[in-house]
């Protein structure tokens, strides 16, 4: 008979490699390293590398009733939104730093209109949430609202105006205003008056920001003015109509302006 093939190791195997007790193995695994010598900490390092020991992350779960996992929630009606260039290195980015300690990415691109139907947030137990959603204001306050209602941490990308009250959600967000007027005072100084903005029609807090700050300056330089137009989405055949749309009716802008990457190739 062949050799018997021995399962996976375990954490007594690695206690008993490490001459540790298990509990010293657990604390180390679950980096509860503050109440273990170093020494020892190392001693047991040295046995998960040489017995290649991976915990069951599984089992670790619902041990420390944690998941390991964070999810992504976008709410978008374009089915290739992610796609996009900016929001693919966002993604790269958002998995790679959880992945470097312990924690996978699940990640969903809905319809905020069919949030019923997001098998994250119906059957998937994530650590936490990361939020990227489109909409009014009110229409974003009602789902941040709604997923508070999860229990979960939130973190919600690109939010100017976050809901007040007891909804305890951390805000990451550049200063979309500021990049919207220094861009303008750029294209005021270059002697250009007449600025054609180009977005989407799905509406983005983060285009809107950039707006406003386009029209603070628009509104204290004489002459200048500011057109705003909407492409069906943001694909090149659906710019390419509503830019020549534009110059058909008003004739040829100074500036033709890209609300994003995906826009400004398309122009």
């Amino acid at each position: 008979m062949g050799k018997q093939r021995r399962g996976r190791p375990t954490l007594a195997d690695v206690a008993r490699k490490a001459g540790v007790s298990v509990m010293t193995v657990s604390n180390v695994v679950n980096g509860r390293s503050a109440i273990v010598r170093e020494r020892t900490r190392q001693r047991v390092l040295r046995a998960i590398d040489a017995l290649e020991y991976r915990p069951h992350m599984h089992a670790r779960a619902l041990r420390l009733s944690r998941s390991w996992t964070v999810g992504i929630m976008i709410t978008s009606r374009m089915s290739d939104f992610p796609a996009a260039p900016w929001l693919s290195k966002f993604l790269a980015g958002l998995s790679n730093q959880p992945a470097e300690r312990g924690y996978g990415l699940l990640h969903h691109n809905r319809d905020p209109d069919k949030l019923d139907e997001a098998t994250l947030l119906i059957w998937s137990r994530t650590d936490g949430l990361v939020l990227l959603i489109s909409g009014s204001t009110t229409r974003r306050h009602e789902i941040l609202k709604r997923l508070k209602g999860l229990n979960r941490p939130l973190i919600v990308v690109q939010e100017p105006s976050p809901p007040g009250g007891e909804l305890d959600i951390a805000v990451v967000r550049q200063d979309d205003a500021g990049g919207g007027a220094t861009l303008a005072h750029h294209l005021m100084n270059e002697g250009a008056k007449r600025l054609v903005f180009t977005r989407p029609v799905t509406e983005w807090p983060a285009m809107r920001e950039r707006t406003r700050g386009i029209m603070l300056v628009i509104r204290k330089t004489p002459g200048a003015s500011l057109t705003v137009i909407q492409s069906d989405d943001e694909s090149y055949s659906a710019v390419e109509r509503a830019v020549l749309a534009e110059i058909q009716t008003n004739g040829v802008a100074d500036v033709f302006i890209g609300t994003n990457e995906s826009i400004a190739y398309a122009m």
